[in-house]
This record gives structure tokens, C-alpha cells and sequence, in this order.
């Protein structure tokens, strides 16, 4: 610490954040700071924020929020890619273009955070009938199984979807992907040492379009 080096870095993704830039940006960490130690914690929807407030991290990727507590920092760093999708043998998958009255007869599954009341989700609701949970692996479970569909971060179902293991819908009222922001957030309560600025400064290089791949 006496050259402002921190001894630990932790960064806290939320699930659903595209990992390929992430991971580029930690393999040139560990030849710059080798002998810094590195964590990283998943989170679900709207969690990081509440690791960074009780210190358990030092930056965070998350879904944009509309604001932040006080204290908190943020910047946009990109878009992640929301995709529709249901089980091959869903009804809706039979559909060559889904609407909104299609959607609305069967069960959507959608993310929420468990640390707040009101449900934090990917999207918006759509249908009359919904199941949540805060890990889009779960809710990938349910769709594979034929419970419901879903509007899931594109890394999360790719290699799903190039397997024809699942089902991608055609919304008649959506012409491209559903976008969801991305911000890197920290607070003004934990100082970054020189470890943390650069995974910083390197992460707001990235350009915003190598996210959402």
C-alpha cells in the first residue's frame, strides 16, 4: 500500500453481463498487478449495488439503473442484448411472429433481485401470469423445460440457441433487440488504489458494442 497499490481487488457481475471483455481486461491485470489478489462475485439483478454499499466489493457491472444511492458512482460502459426465447416445444415457438396477445396467454419467467420489494426485472412484464427468480440460469431451467418464456441477456442462451436447443421469438412489435445498459459502478466511501483504477480506466475503454456480442 505504501506505493497506493491495494493488496485485493473485488468486482462484483451481475449475471447476464457479457464476460468476454471482462476476461480480456483480467488477463492484462495479472501481468500488470501480479502479485495483487483478484475476486469475483455473481450476482443477481440489482445486487451489486448492495455489495459495493456494504464494501464486500470494489467495482461493479450491472444493469443501469434509473438512479443510484448517494455516494454511488457510475459509468455507462455499454448495452447487453435482451433475447425472447421459449422451449423448442412451447406453443409460442410455433408462431412464425409472436404479439403481444399471443405472449399474454403463458407464463413469463422473469429476473428479480431479492433486495428490494419491488421486483427489479430484464424487461417488462407482458404477461398476465409470472414466476421470478434471481438467477437467469434458473429461469433458463424453466424455460428449457416448457414452463414459461423469457427475455434473457444474449450470452446467457448463444450457445442454446446455435444448438437449436431452444427457441428464439419474433416479436411484431419490436423490430430489433431489446437493449439494457450497462454501467460500471463504485462509491466515494472506498478509495480505489492503483490496481483498481486501472481495471477501471481499462473497462471504460472497451468499446460499447463489444458487449452486447
Amino acid at each position: 500500500m505504501s506505493e497506493g497499490v491495494e493488496d485485493k481487488v473485488s468486482i462484483a457481475v451481475e449475471l447476464g453481463v457479457n464476460l468476454i471483455p471482462i476476461l480480456d481486461v483480467l488477463r492484462d491485470f495479472s501481468n500488470e498487478f501480479p502479485d495483487v489478489s483478484l475476486e469475483i462475485l455473481t450476482t443477481g439483478p440489482n445486487d451489486t449495488a448492495t455489495l459495493l454499499k456494504e464494501g464486500r466489493a470494489t467495482l461493479g457491472l450491472m444493469t443501469e439503473q434509473e438512479s443510484y444511492p448517494t455516494g454511488f458512482q457510475f459509468r455507462g460502459v455499454g448495452y447487453s442484448a435482451l433475447v425472447p426465447v421459449c422451449g423448442t416445444s412451447h406453443p409460442l415457438a410455433k408462431l412464425d411472429r409472436v404479439a403481444h396477445r399471443d405472449l399474454r396467454q403463458y407464463r413469463q419467467l422473469v429476473l428479480r433481485s431479492r433486495s428490494r420489494e419491488i421486483p427489479g426485472q430484464v424487461g417488462e412484464i407482458k404477461s398476465a401470469s409470472i414466476w421470478y427468480a434471481e438467477n437467469p440460469q434458473m429461469i433458463l431451467e424453466l424455460v428449457l423445460r416448457g414452463l414459461g418464456w423469457a427475455e434473457l441477456p444474449l450470452p446467457v442462451v448463444r450457445e442454446l440457441l446455435r444448438s437449436n436447443k431452444l427457441a428464439r421469438m419474433d416479436y411484431t412489435f419490436q423490430q430489433s433487440d431489446a437493449l439494457e445498459g450497462i454501467d460500471l459502478v463504485w462509491t466515494e466511501q472506498h478509495v480505489l488504489g492503483k490496481a483498481g483504477q486501472w481495471v477501471q480506466s481499462q473497462l471504460v475503454k472497451i468499446p460499447q458494442n463489444v458487449w452486447k456480442d
